[in-house]
């Protein structure tokens, strides 16, 4: 079950057989810390029921602290927190690469 139910370049999937529900948020370039707090802090407020949730972030770069601050966003908001790099995706899918 795929749905709409964030703004933007942001989504939301369901899986029902495992109970896991992951937002993702595409960012065109580098995002700060700041930036994954909110994210977070807008899942923790906007997601209910009792299903797993993580929060998928793709970007071209990451602030140098995001991993470090990653372990206390995911105590905070309760969420677990996945980092994808652009060039992770287009290793693996070099048609998605829109600068060849």
């Amino acid at each position: 079950e795929i749905a709409s139910c964030l703004v933007g370049s942001e989504m939301c999937i369901r899986d029902s057989k495992d109970n896991i529900k992951l937002y993702a948020q595409v960012k065109n370039g580098q995002i700060s810390t700041k930036e994954i707090g909110k994210i977070c802090s807008y899942v923790r407020d906007y997601h209910t029921g009792d299903d797993k949730v993580i929060v998928a972030i793709f970007a071209k770069s990451f602030d140098h602290s995001a991993e470090i601050k990653r372990s206390g966003y995911e105590k905070r908001f309760g969420v677990e927190i996945m980092y994808i790099h652009s060039y992770q995706l287009i290793d693996k899918h070099p048609e998605y690469n829109i600068m060849s």
